[in-house]
């Protein structure tokens, strides 16, 4: 069995298994791992910058904000702030940071409401008072979202493109063709009865009953004509077997089969003559 004789189902199953492989490496990884070479600010710095909008450049001052799910009692949150460039503190450009946001989160001057209270819960807050504060939460870390994103999409590449690509070099010539493939129809194989008691069902009663008259009829018009044919020819009869006799072999009567004692002369040839005469022309 080659590549090109698996089937569709066949690649789905494996792209669900593929899918289900990748999801379980990915949440194996923490969010922080997954974001190297990130600035670490605190969490208060980025409270204050968030929302705010730099008057020279008129620029947000924090953007690409994303909040990952809980890990281990915190939130990983990743963005990219804008700062001035020490070289040239008239420009500034956007650097890649992140942090860690306790669970339950404390800004300062802000009692948790509860022991599950998040910096995403504290966002959401400051997103109600102010628009310009915008975040990412990152669902596809959760777990059974995760499963069902990776599965789902090793089910379409696998199962879906990569069969398309297959029979696209098949039809191209680059892959080798798929080998014929014989159904038996075992229906073709139905004994004489079958078939003979297929037919009788769809006959009605009378018909059946004329049937089975004709056949009680033909029955008996050849056993009468077999009973007939023995009783008038006696000489087809087998002739009885013979039995051999146990008594002594009688010889033969080989005395009369005995020929004539006769004389043979001659130099090349012999020739046969009646013994006791002698021919004096030959002398």
């Amino acid at each position: 069995m080659g590549i090109e004789d698996v089937k569709r189902w066949q690649w789905a199953a494996i792209g669900l298994i593929v899918g289900a492989i990748f999801a379980f490496a990915q949440l194996q990884m923490y969010a922080d791992e997954l974001m190297p070479q990130r600035r670490s600010i605190a969490a208060e710095s980025l409270l204050a910058d968030v929302g705010r909008t730099a008057t020279a450049l008129q620029l947000p001052v924090v953007r690409k904000l994303v909040i990952y799910p809980p890990e281990e009692g915190k939130n990983f949150v990743t963005g990219e702030r804008l700062e001035r460039l020490r070289d040239q503190p008239d420009k500034a450009s956007y650097r890649p940071f992140g942090l860690h946001g306790e669970i339950p989160f404390d800004p300062r001057g802000v009692t948790p409401p509860h022991d599950r209270y998040t910096i995403r819960d504290h966002l959401d807050q400051l997103a109600a008072q102010n628009a310009a504060v915008q975040f990412k939460y990152a669902w596809w870390r959760e777990p059974a979202k995760a499963y069902a994103l990776w599965m789902t999409l090793g089910v379409l590449a696998i199962g879906g493109i990569w069969p398309t690509l297959i029979n696209l070099m098949i039809g191209a010539g680059l892959a080798r063709q798929r080998e014929a493939k014989f159904d038996y129809d075992l229906d073709r194989f139905k004994s004489e009865q079958a078939t003979e008691d297929d037919k009788r069902k769809g006959m009605t009663q009378a018909e059946l009953d004329h049937l089975r008259a004709l056949e009680a009829e033909l029955e008996a018009k050849l056993k009468a004509s077999g009973a007939g044919h023995f009783a008038g020819n006696s000489s087809d009869a087998p002739e009885p077997v013979k039995h051999l006799s146990s008594g002594p072999i009688e010889p033969a009567n080989i005395a009369s089969q005995v020929e004539e004692e006769k004389d043979y002369k001659g130099e090349f040839y012999p020739v046969a003559r009646p013994h006791g005469k002698q021919n004096d022309q030959s002398r």
